[in-house]
């Protein structure tokens, strides 16, 4: 229990810390093309229609943890840029999912 409560604590430290980092990472891209970010960070893993004519590129990344006993256990980090029909970023979202006996989904039903 006690190593349950250590590794809960240290996963909010570490995301705690990541968070302001990857705001402002994100933020910057806010009012630049869809273009930019493709020649910058490569295609998305997926794309989407925002449904009021613009477009949703998702970006997803795949973390495996280092000390699971298993194959395939670990952290889907999701990043999504919201698009106007003018190709201009206007918005973004990003969201997380762990599988695993600790798993959680903050992404929900947003795609």
């Amino acid at each position: 229990m006690r190593s349950r409560s250590m590794a809960l604590v240290t996963a909010c430290i570490v995301v705690s810390a990541c968070a302001s980092s990857l705001q402002q990472t994100l933020d910057s891209w806010l009012g630049h093309q869809q273009n930019e970010l493709i020649q910058r960070w490569g295609p998305p893993s997926k794309t989407t229609d925002d449904g009021g004519g613009g477009r949703i590129l998702i970006y997803e990344s795949f973390t495996p943890n280092p000390f699971a006993q298993q194959p395939g256990i670990g952290v889907l980090q999701v990043k999504m840029f919201y698009v106007r029909a003018d190709g201009t970023i206007y918005l973004w979202k990003t969201c997380g999912r762990a599988n695993g006996p600790y798993g959680f989904d903050s992404c929900g039903a947003l795609f």
